[in-house]
């Protein structure tokens, strides 16, 4: 994640690039425990939200499964939508794995466990 560089960062707006840019500027300043609320945060953030996220395609795909007549998803468009925002969704989501990692490896380098 930090090994991107900020030109390649401004190309296109994605939630995991936003997460990357604004976690490498904190970063720096963060002491362990600022660091542990980010990895616990992050990681609890990421399990809720998958959680949620598998339930309600299920759930969609079962309603698309059974509707052989007037479904809200039978023209193309409305199927696209629902997939962009799916993936914009779980970009976001790999963003905050990203960090959790991040933190828990910083933690460790800060407390002397493991070097860079």
């Amino acid at each position: 994640m930090s090994t991107t560089k900020d030109s390649e960062r401004f190309e296109i707006f994605r939630p995991a690039s936003a997460l990357s840019l604004l976690w490498d500027q904190a970063r720096p300043s963060m002491d362990v425990r600022t660091l542990q609320w980010f990895a616990d945060g992050a990681s609890n953030h990421v399990a809720t939200q998958t959680m949620h996220l598998a339930g309600w395609v299920e759930s969609l795909a079962c309603v698309v499964a059974f509707d052989d007549t007037v479904g809200s998803f039978q023209a193309k468009e409305g199927v696209s939508e629902l997939l962009f925002s799916l993936a914009s969704q779980i970009d976001g989501l790999r963003g905050m794995a990203e960090i959790a990692a991040e933190a828990n490896f910083e933690i460790r380098l800060k407390l002397g466990e493991c070097e860079e």
